[in-house]
């Protein structure tokens, strides 16, 4: 068997026993120690997956000392030996956490059970561990997500009751021109704010399982269509260009619809933030060579790029950035890490290219509709 066992035992006709009987059940990764420094230094270089250790190992040394300081190393499932069932003996091993306690001389069914008991529970035990490391961590990302988020918001929001309370107050007052630049003003921000909450329901129904992927065959170009029509006023207060070298009908994904236009809508505006005025924004797209079975959809800008300190941040949730765009725009982050786990959801990936002053590329690797099956 696979498992690796290290022995205990400082009576040598002892332990062969032992080895004997382990070699009976199928255990043949044993590794043997006689003293409580010659077990420590050996689970070092042995790594064992199973402790079996004698109580009292003679010469004043203790058994529990010696597996107290290999569990300080390792977290591994211990079995105690000895010829004594005594209530003293229990409550001195109790510390360790034990998985079982046999009694010498062992025989070959009880240690088989106990093996198997003390794999299972700590196998058990460590799902249980992992599982709570992954939810306290998940947690902790949220909370600081939400307080990100909460800023965010507020941000727009007092804007807005700033502005509607002089449009309320000073409406007659104000000239034709400044009431429509303010109307203008509450309707940008409340656009911006839209786009945060429609994120974040996005966000954390993807979290919940509640958006039900649907791939069908689908031409990019007509979602692009879509998506630079709904930024097209935007793009122009900011004389910023879209260059589209894809046409109908080159490509077809098997994609989820509502899916790639959140993912193309996020990205082409993260492209407008971060590009200042007279800038371009190219999107391209091809069959990809280096994955079979996928396309390339990228979207280029001359923006003002990303720093390496920051790459390694843009998709966690816990340290998304709160950045302004060239002119000030507002921005939370979570679009990326939404682009991310949708297009992760189609099997694919989103590859980064960024220099910081020289713009970005976002490059989606999706897959072909290649049948109707597929």
């Amino acid at each position: 068997m696979g498992m690796r066992i290290l022995v205990i035992e400082d009576n040598i006709f002892t332990l062969d026993e032992i080895e004997a009987r382990l070699n009976e059940l199928g255990y043949d990764q044993i590794e043997t120690a006689v003293s409580a420094d010659e077990a420590i230094a050996k689970a070092k270089t042995f790594t064992p997956d199973l402790l079996l250790s004698d109580i009292n190992l003679g010469s004043g040394q203790s058994g529990i000392e010696a597996v107290q300081k290999i569990k300080e190393r390792m977290n591994i499932p211990v079995i105690y030996l000895t010829a004594y069932a005594e209530d003293d003996h229990l409550k001195k091993v109790e510390r360790t956490e034990p998985f079982a306690y046999l009694v010498k001389p062992l025989q070959k069914r009880d240690l088989h059970i106990a093996i198997q008991i003390a794999r299972f529970k700590h196998a058990s035990e460590q799902k249980l561990i992992d599982a709570n490391t992954k939810l306290a961590k998940a947690m902790e990302e949220k909370d600081k997500l939400f307080s990100i988020l909460a800023h965010d918001l507020i941000q727009p929001f007092n804007a807005l009751l700033g502005l509607t309370q002089i449009l309320l107050e000073d409406f007659d007052s104000l000239e034709l021109k400044e009431q429509k630049e303010m109307i203008a003003r509450v309707h940008e921000v409340s656009k911006g704010t839209y786009h945060l909450i429609e994120n974040l329901l996005a966000w954390s129904r993807s979290q919940t399982d509640k958006i039900i992927f649907r791939a069908h065959k689908v031409d990019p170009v007509a979602i692009i269509d879509d998506v630079l029509a709904l930024y097209k006023n935007v793009a122009q207060k900011k004389n910023i260009c879209f260059q589209v070298t894809l046409n109908k009908g080159d490509i077809f994904l098997s994609a989820d619809e509502n899916m790639l236009s959140v993912i193309i809508r996020n990205l082409v505006n993260n492209a407008i933030k971060f590009t200042p005025a007279g800038g371009r924004i190219s999107i391209s797209g091809v069959v990809s060579t280096q994955h079979s079975g996928f396309a390339e959809i990228s979207i280029a800008d001359s923006g003002v790029g990303i720093a390496p300190e920051k790459m390694e941040h843009l998709f966690q949730v816990g340290n998304v950035l709160s950045t302004q765009g060239t002119e000030g725009e507002k921005g939370s982050g979570l679009g990326l890490v939404l682009c991310r786990e949708f297009v992760q959801r189609h099997g694919g990936n989103l590859d980064i290219q960024s220099q910081p002053g020289q713009g970005s590329v976002f490059t989606l690797i999706l897959p072909l509709w290649l049948s109707e099956g597929h």
